[in-house]
């Protein structure tokens, strides 16, 4: 009788000592969950950026900075004294993980304008040519979805003159421009945007026949497209 008390104390006693060390064992359920736990996170952390698209599933590969690139057309639609004049533009950038752009940007009028026409005073006519750019700047928010938004700034210079190619023969009034937009992107394939936007150019130094910085200060809607790797 008392060796199978025996026998079965020492069964137990063996028992909870099994129990115990499955317990403080870190290959027992618990450690494989952390285990399990960190290749989930490995695997999230290298899964890919998808982006809306109408034509086709743009995906990108998650690293620490990821490079890009475009060049954009535009066209702006500016009011300047008392008409709406056409802009013509280009401008080109780098962009990094496929928010943040930085790049150069030049715009000039289309059709020529006089004096009398950005100030609406009865001065003697002359015509006039404008041209400005410099470097540029844009921050997307949330470029994966099929449209987004974006702030952008040009800081630069422009100026004023009397012949359209101007560097060297004419009268020419130079000027600091300063320019920020808001923009509504469609993400429409994997290298092409559609976009328009609303800017408002604010000029320091204009002064050329009459014509000042309060002539030239305008709200603008534009058009773009953008061809590159975002």
């Amino acid at each position: 009788m008392i060796r199978k008390f025996l026998l079965i104390m020492m069964i137990a006693l063996l028992g909870s000592m099994s129990f115990a060390a499955e317990q403080s064992n870190p290959e027992t359920e618990n450690g494989k969950t952390a285990t399990s736990k960190k290749h989930c996170m490995a695997f999230t952390e290298d899964d890919e950026f998808s982006m809306d698209v109408l034509v086709k599933e743009m995906p990108f590969k998650k690293k620490k900075i990821v490079r890009g690139g475009f060049i954009t057309p535009v066209i702006k639609y500016p009011i300047m004294g008392d008409y709406m004049n056409v802009f013509a533009g280009l401008r080109g950038a780098i962009i990094l993980n496929h928010r943040f752009a930085m790049g150069i940007t030049g715009n000039f009028m289309l059709p020529r304008t006089t004096n009398r026409e950005l100030t609406g005073d009865e001065i003697a006519k002359k015509r006039m040519f404008l041209k400005y750019g410099g470097p540029y700047i844009e921050y997307y928010f949330f470029p994966d979805k099929i449209m987004h938004l974006s702030l952008g700034m040009t800081v630069g210079a422009g100026w004023l003159s009397d012949e359209f190619f101007s560097l060297s023969d004419g009268r020419k009034s130079y000027f600091f421009a300063l320019e920020p937009e808001l923009n509504l992107y469609l993400n429409v394939s994997k290298r092409h945007r559609l976009g328009i936007g609303a800017s408002y150019l604010f000029t320091h130094g204009a002064r050329m026949y009459g014509v000042r910085d309060k002539h030239l200060r305008n709200f603008s809607i534009s058009c773009f497209a953008q061809h590159g790797i975002f």
